[in-house]
């Protein structure tokens, strides 16, 4: 029988409060890789429409696009929807005590952004909730910003290769 105390928030934290950025970024990319595609499938399942919003911001050049898509537009996302909500709503001590509220606001507030189609807002708020996680997780270690940056990153990057390569 296995022990339920065993999968805790404070063990899960603590061990991943000790991983080097260097680790903790592509195991947690893994791990929402793993359960990223079973919610594309259960979105798929559910007929959720999918109409497409086509951006008219992303440069046609492959260089330009990795420079906004992979570079700045995390950059900036992770800054509003991770790092001031994370900072603003810590300054209460009910959230401070309730760390995985800070995540769900977090986390909704980056799907909202994310626009483009029902899907993509069902999918990167499920994202969010990772990213911010990382954030809160990380913010003792000091490199919550780097952490959620480089993760968000490397989901971009990761996109953006196989859309344009599909």
């Amino acid at each position: 029988m296995v022990n339920i105390h065993a999968f805790s928030w404070q063990r899960i934290k603590t061990f991943a409060q000790s991983m080097p950025f260097y680790w903790y970024v592509p195991t947690v990319y893994v791990i929402i890789f793993v359960i990223g595609i079973p919610l594309e499938y259960l979105t798929n399942l559910l007929h959720i429409p999918d109409k497409e919003i086509t951006s008219q911001l992303i440069p046609d050049s492959f260089l330009l696009k990795v420079l906004l898509v992979v570079i700045i537009v995390p950059f900036f996302e992770t800054f509003l929807t991770q790092a001031l909500p994370y900072h603003f709503l810590s300054l209460f001590q009910f959230m401070k005590r309730n760390q995985w509220l800070i995540i769900l606001i977090s986390g909704i507030l980056f799907g909202s952004v994310h626009i483009f189609s029902l899907q993509h807002i069902f999918y990167a708020t499920i994202i969010g909730f990772f990213l911010s996680g990382t954030y809160v997780i990380r913010a003792k270690k000091g490199d919550s910003f780097l952490c959620t940056y480089l993760l968000h990153a490397l989901f971009n990057l990761v996109a953006m290769l196989i859309s344009q390569f599909s």
